[in-house]
């Protein structure tokens, strides 16, 4: 089944420190104030994303689009395949196990976080 994309849903789905990384490498949006921003609701981008040239965001949303695609298991798969293929043996195994640790670390993050929300609503 095809994924639905537009570029208000990647914003949704983006968190705001890589949204805010992307534009500031570009020079714009230097203003916004991405860590004000709530996650999940990019209204104030998405808002300044209008105010660009059609061309400008044209080329940007074919990056974004490229970056949707990739971000599905089989877009990850390929991804994979390419390491392995342009890596070699013995860097691929390091890059995946550097990987691995992001990622573990990147649930720990997630479980405590987790952890604080549901104590915070036992609190209240």
């Amino acid at each position: 089944m095809a994924r639905h994309y537009s570029n208000k849903d990647f914003f949704r789905q983006m968190p705001n420190a890589l949204l805010a990384r992307y534009f500031q490498a570009r020079g714009l949006f230097n203003d916004l104030d991405f860590s004000a921003m709530k996650e999940g609701k990019p209204d104030e981008l998405f808002a300044a994303w209008l105010t660009l040239m059609e061309g400008q965001r044209n080329a940007m949303d074919a990056e974004f689009r490229d970056i949707f695609e990739m971000s599905c298991e089989k877009g990850f798969r390929a991804i994979i395949d390419e390491a392995e293929f342009q890596l070699g043996e013995d860097m691929f195994t390091a890059w995946v196990e550097r990987l691995l640790r992001v990622l573990r670390c990147n649930m720990v993050t997630l479980v405590v976080a987790q952890h604080d929300v549901q104590l915070a609503t036992n609190r209240s």
